[in-house]
């Protein structure tokens, strides 16, 4: 057995026993490192806890950042269409006040031109400097016929339909006590123009129903004449020198003639004698103290040669009033024909006038003129009224006014009434421009009919009259437009007035 090695005490381990000191650190470092663990486990909760408040808060804040922008981007939306919605308002209401005063200018401008068309022009004096340095003042119209006649402008914007009710109320004698006053032009032209709108209310109705009166039983034109306008309008027709006022006179007649049993009125007043003097050339005032010792012949050779009168308006209505006057009366007929040099006048008015409208009046005239009546005859065609009756029914005419051309076809009609009469126009180029007409006015149904009654009256027991139609191929031509001419429709309310009222009497045999 091996011996053991021997230890040197210095060498030898001894077991570590701890002092009550080391126990005692120890116990404090161990308390130590528990109180530390303690306090890093407190903080990191403490930390955690604030962390997630922090991210709370921030959470938070985001949401009142989007809510806070939201609200004033309502607000903004809000105010931004409060401020839309405002300015539309203000839009509307700015809108409404211009239309309003638009509305007052207009109404302004309105009457304005309504008070000027019956006020004469002012003359321009003929010193140049003092027309340019001073100017024209406006005219001043007194309050009271202001107020007339704006009345007059009230009954005559009323629709037709109320002129029934107009007369029942009374109206009619206070415009006819208002024209006997004679308190201006204005108020004159105002109340015309009130009556001419009442007195087409029948014209314009005429075919729509039987008998457009009153509840008292009288026609409205009637009325108007019962009311006492004759004396009043004889008296403008005599004495104004306004032209505005001799149109609404003149179409006033001519409405109130287009009722045959007011012709007797107006024939007893003279009318037409008023008419006829302002539709006559006016000889110069140096030349009437001469008068006397010339002539017939004399004096129709200076009226050839003198001017018309008035302006083309003055005379189409004043021509369409005799028209209508003439139409179905014998006795305005003869007032018309006794007239001296009238005819031919008349007959100057058809060749020379560059109005289409005063041709067709004329025409118009000429043919009623000529109705049944053999020494009116004569003296249109001593006046060549065939040649300026022929000349109406050129294609230029046509194109430029059908009821020209047709009006010109129913005078000749009423001219070849004789067999002499018949040959005359025969001989002319009138046959030819006729059968031409049949072929352009397909279209116009109202100038087929004319035309085909002129031919019809050419060719009445007038064998050289049928032989020149035939060698024109009229008998083709007839046949053409029988076929291509549509059927002809009641028209009687196409035109206005005056043409509604302009009628013409054609012989049928």
């Amino acid at each position: 057995m091996p011996g053991r090695a021997l230890v040197e005490p210095e060498d030898a381990e001894y077991p570590h026993v701890p002092t009550p000191k080391e126990l005692e650190l120890s116990r404090q470092l161990v308390e130590l490192q528990q109180e530390k663990d303690l306090r890093e486990t407190r903080a990191l909760t403490q930390i955690r806890d604030l962390e997630s408040q922090v991210h709370k808060l921030q959470v938070r804040v985001h949401d009142l950042s989007q809510m806070l922008q939201s609200t004033k981007r309502d607000q903004i939306l809000a105010q931004q269409a409060a401020v839309e919605e405002e300015r539309k308002r203000w839009k509307v209401t700015v809108q409404a006040l211009q239309a309003e005063l638009d509305q007052e200018r207009n109404d302004k401008e309105a009457q304005k031109n309504w008070q000027c068309r019956f006020i004469a022009p002012v003359e321009v004096p003929e010193d140049v400097f003092a027309s340019s340095s001073s100017p024209v003042p406006a005219p001043v119209i007194d309050l009271k016929e202001d107020v007339f006649s704006r009345f007059a402008q009230s009954l005559a914007l009323l629709p037709a339909s109320q002129a029934p009710q107009l007369a029942e109320a009374g109206a009619l004698p206070f415009l006819v006590h208002l024209m006997m006053q004679k308190m201006g032009d204005v108020v004159t032209g105002s109340v015309l123009i009130a009556l001419v709108h009442l007195a087409i209310y029948r014209t314009k109705s005429r075919s729509h129903q039987q008998s457009p009166t009153s509840h008292n039983g009288l026609d409205i034109r009637e009325q108007i004449v019962k009311a006492g306008v004759c004396t009043p309008l004889v008296d403008i027709l005599e004495n104004s020198q306004n032209a505005r006022v001799l149109v609404e006179a003149s179409r006033l007649c001519a409405a109130l003639a287009s009722y045959v049993p007011n012709k007797r009125v107006l024939a007893s007043k003279n009318v037409v004698r008023f008419l006829v003097q302002h539709l006559m050339p006016r000889i110069p005032p140096r030349n009437r103290e001469k008068r006397d010792d010339d002539d017939e012949e004399d004096i129709s050779a200076k009226l050839e040669k003198l001017p018309f009168p008035w302006d083309p308006a003055v005379q189409q209505n004043m021509l369409s009033a005799l028209v209508n006057l003439s139409h179905d009366c014998e006795i305005l007929r003869s007032q018309i024909a006794a007239t001296s040099n009238f005819l031919p006048i008349v007959v100057r008015y058809v060749r020379e006038s560059p109005s289409a409208g005063v041709q067709t009046e004329a025409a118009k005239l000429l043919g009623n003129m000529a109705y049944n009546h053999v020494v009116n005859q004569s003296a249109l065609m001593a006046a060549e009224a065939p040649t300026a009756l022929t000349a109406c029914l050129t294609a230029a005419n046509l194109q430029r006014s059908p009821q020209l051309a047709r009006a010109g076809a129913v005078g000749l009609a009423n001219l070849a009434y004789t067999s002499v009469n018949q040959l005359t126009i025969g001989y002319s180029n009138a046959s030819t421009l006729l059968l031409q007409l049949l072929v352009d006015a397909v279209s116009q149904p109202t100038v087929i009919e004319a035309a085909s009654t002129t031919l019809a009256c050419l060719c009445h027991q007038n064998p050289p009259n049928k032989a020149r139609v035939a060698a024109q191929n009229g008998l083709q031509v007839l046949l053409y437009a029988l076929g291509a001419t549509p059927d002809a429709e009641d028209d009687d309310d196409e035109h206005a007035l005056p043409e509604l009222l302009s009628r013409e009497n054609a012989k049928t045999t």
